[in-house]
C-alpha cells in the first residue's frame, strides 16, 4: 500500500492526490477512496491472496496481470476491491497497464497511472510541518480555496511521512536540517518515515539503472494548501 500511495496518481480513474504531486494546489486533493484501495491491496496481499505474474499460455514478454486466488475471491476484501475498481468479479485475472487516469476502462484490467520520482518528492514535501512565523514571512506559497491560512495534510500523509519542525535543535533526530532559524527533523522513532526514504532510494537507484546511489533531497515544499 506504501508503493500505491507514494507512486501512483490514480487507478482505474480513483484520484490519489494527484495535485499534491506539484507546486501550488489549487484545490482540495481528492484521496479518500484510493486510500481504500491500497488498504485492501494491503490486506488481500497479507492473505496471499493476490498474485502479480504473466499471463496463463503466455503473451507479451512485459505483460503482468493480477490474479486473485479462488480461495479469497468471495471475501469481503476481494469484493470490495472489483466494486471500488469496477471490475468484473468472474473474469479469471485481471491485465495491468500503465496509462492515464481515466475511468474508461475494461472489466478485465487495471489502468495505473504513475507519479513520477520529481512528484513523488512534491507529494512527500506536504508533510514537512512549516512554523507559522515562515508561513506569515511568506516563504511558503499558500493558496487555499476555503481562505484557511493552510491544509491539514495528515489524513493523506499519515503512516507514510511527516518532518517535524521546532525552534530549539531536537534530541536524537533521525535526520535534522537547520533552516531560516528553525530545525526541521524525522524523529528516530518515526519507522514510516524511514521506511519511505529507503522506498525512495530504492525508486532512485532503479531509475539510475543500477548506477551510484543518489538519495533524495528533501526541501521545504514550494507550494502548500
Amino acid at each position: 500500500d506504501d508503493v500505491l500511495r507514494l507512486f501512483t496518481n490514480s487507478i482505474n480513474g480513483i484520484k490519489n492526490a494527484p495535485n499534491a504531486a506539484g507546486p501550488t494546489p489549487e484545490v482540495i486533493p481528492k484521496f479518500k477512496k484510493f486510500q481504500q484501495i491500497a488498504d485492501i491491496f494491503d490486506r488481500l496481499d497479507d492473505q496471499s491472496a493476490i498474485v502479480v505474474a504473466p499471463p496463463e499460455g503466455g503473451g507479451d514478454i512485459d505483460e503482468l496481470v493480477l490474479f486473485v486466488t479462488p480461495d479469497q475471491r468471495k471475501s469481503q476484501a476481494a469484493i470490495e476491491l472489483f466494486d471500488l475498481l469496477g471490475l468484473n468479479p468472474d473474469a479469471p485475472s485481471y491485465r495491468l497497464r500503465i496509462g492515464l487516469g481515466k475511468k474508461q476502462h475494461n472489466s478485465d484490467e487495471i489502468v495505473i497511472e504513475t507519479r513520477p520520482i520529481m512528484g513523488t518528492m512534491f507529494f512527500i514535501s506536504q508533510g514537512v510541518q512549516v512554523p507559522d512565523e515562515l508561513l506569515d514571512r511568506g516563504y511558503v506559497h499558500i493558496n487555499h480555496p476555503e481562505g484557511k491560512k493552510t491544509y491539514d495534510w495528515h489524513p493523506l500523509l499519515e503512516d507514510l511521512f511527516e518532518v517535524k519542525s521546532s525552534a530549539d535543535k531536537p534530541d536524537n533526530p533521525y535526520l535534522a536540517v537547520q533552516y531560516k532559524d528553525y530545525w526541521f527533523y524525522i524523529e528516530n522513532t518515526d519507522t514510516s518515515s524511514k521506511e519511505t526514504l529507503v522506498l525512495m532510494s530504492i525508486m532512485f537507484q532503479l531509475q539510475a539503472g543500477g548506477g551510484a546511489s543518489k538519495s533524495p533531497v528533501l526541501t521545504l515544499p514550494v507550494g502548500g494548501l
